[in-house]
């Protein structure tokens, strides 16, 4: 399978699994209760794009 020239990135803010619990502040996700599960949610939404 060819690599792709381009990823589009969606604006996450409107997916489901991003929620307010995930942020301790506007811009910061929190720890282990936000970083792991935005990690994970970016993993499942862009690895078949790899």
């Amino acid at each position: 399978m060819p690599t792709p020239d381009f990823i589009y990135i969606q604006a996450t803010s409107r997916h489901k699994e991003a929620n307010a619990d995930m942020f301790r502040d506007t811009t910061h996700l929190s720890r282990y209760r936000g970083d792991i599960a935005y990690t994970d949610f970016l993993v499942s939404e862009y690895a078949p794009a790899f």
